[in-house]
């Protein structure tokens, strides 16, 4: 679920909309080229809470594949690109940063696949993303890992839960998406604050997709080298 992303606005857009400056690790910049197929182990936009504070906002870059702090090899971010909302609080490589270390996964749009009822069809690639191309942000958990004699490495998961009625047509699960009222809390609510959204208290699972467009798109999207607008051409079924 959710193994590939697109980020195809410009940084500043994507600033301005969530009210903090178009600032990425203390540079100003309008952000790289557009992304149409972001892929585990790449680079992902979060915004988080400034370092040292309590409150505020900034943008930042993520590998997407968290490393947790005990981690002795990067290589294990390959298997915490996701974290369950149900388990995310106790799993051990993301409950520190579900306490003290949560973001917000920035994207404005995901590619889910889906699933025929015969093997000899060839799985539809679909990309889901919100009404009229706005950002999508989805809850997620970043870390930050020191190795000893390394730059320390900043990454980060996205949360899934279980999918609305649109997403469940190809996926049980689907991201956890924010809606704008929890945003906020999701940054520095408390822990309680925090586990009521993964319990879909504060906006239902079954809300969470009701804003979502899902169009077939080639398949040019499977393989990862391929990063361009061929990805999102949306085809007939």
């Amino acid at each position: 679920m959710c193994g590939r992303a697109t980020l195809t606005l410009p940084v500043d857009e994507i600033a301005e909309a969530l009210g903090v400056p178009p600032v990425v690790h203390g540079v100003p910049t309008p952000g790289p080229p557009p992304r149409y197929n972001v892929a585990p182990t790449q680079s992902m936009l979060v915004l988080r809470t400034p370092k040292g504070e309590s409150a505020g906002r900034e943008l930042a870059w993520a590998r997407w594949g968290l490393v947790p702090f005990w981690a002795t090899d990067r290589k294990i971010g390959s298997r915490f690109l996701q974290a369950r909302s149900e388990t995310v609080a106790t799993t051990a490589a993301f409950r520190r940063a579900f306490t003290s270390r949560r973001c917000v996964v920035v994207v404005d749009g995901f590619y889910e696949w889906s699933h025929p009822a015969s093997k000899k069809e060839a799985k539809v690639p679909h990309l889901v993303r919100p009404e009229e191309g706005r950002i999508l942000p989805i809850a997620g958990v970043w870390e930050r890992w020191r190795p000893e004699g390394e730059e320390p490495l900043e990454s980060c998961a996205v949360l899934t839960a279980p999918a609305g009625p649109r997403i469940a047509t190809l996926h049980d699960r689907m991201p956890l998406v924010l809606r704008p009222h929890e945003i906020e809390t999701w940054l520095h609510g408390s822990v309680e604050e925090a586990e009521a959204i993964t319990r879909g208290e504060t906006t239902t699972f079954a809300e969470r997709d009701a804003s979502l467009v899902l169009t077939p798109v080639s398949t040019w999207v499977n393989d990862v080298k391929h990063d361009d607008a061929a990805c999102i051409a949306a085809v007939e079924r």
